[in-house]
């Protein structure tokens, strides 16, 4: 379906009210990230979730639980954290789908080059890259349009997903 579908949007519309009607009716229910919200954030790469929303998912355990579900079904490429004896910082992630690259910049050791490899030629390309650290929250970056079968952005070394993609421990998902 298309991601401005009207059928599509009032379904989401009613799973959300039937979910909110049925927290509503249980004694001392706080309000909780709309699913529709939650999808939204997992694929649409112009989707920004608002502050009250990004706390609702923050202090959510089942929300975050939900968001999890959504990025890894139907993923391009879920790449779960290396082995447990990889140590120091990650330069290469592989899975059957697609290589990430991490490469410091030459001209500037503050930033730092992401290398996005898809090795089917013929799939549709990803948008969104998504980065969870070790005990945190999913992270996102919207990916820039692919040439071929590659994409390529510069990261400044001290953002959190810069990071996150630079730490073993890290789960990482295309979308």
């Amino acid at each position: 379906m298309p991601a401005d579908d009207p059928v599509r949007e009032l379904a989401l519309a009613a799973l959300d009210a039937d979910a909110e009607a049925r927290r509503l009716l249980e004694p001392g229910a706080a309000s909780r990230i709309a699913f529709s919200v939650l999808y939204r954030f997992a694929v649409d790469p112009g989707f920004e979730l608002g502050p009250a929303d990004a706390r609702k998912l923050a202090a959510d355990p089942a929300a975050q639980a939900d968001l999890d579900r959504l990025l890894r079904d139907n993923a391009f490429a879920y790449m779960p954290r290396q082995a447990a004896a990889a140590s120091g910082s990650v330069e290469r992630r592989e899975t059957e789908a697609a290589i990430l690259t991490l490469t410091p910049s030459k001209a500037d050791p503050g930033q730092i080059y992401l290398g996005v490899e898809l090795l089917d030629f013929e799939a549709t390309p990803p948008r969104q890259l998504f980065a969870r650290p070790d005990g945190g929250p999913w992270l996102r970056l919207v990916l820039p349009a692919f040439s071929g079968s590659r994409a390529q952005l510069l990261l400044t070394a001290d953002i959190d997903i810069a990071a996150a993609l630079a730490d073993p421990k890290t789960e990482v998902c295309l979308r």
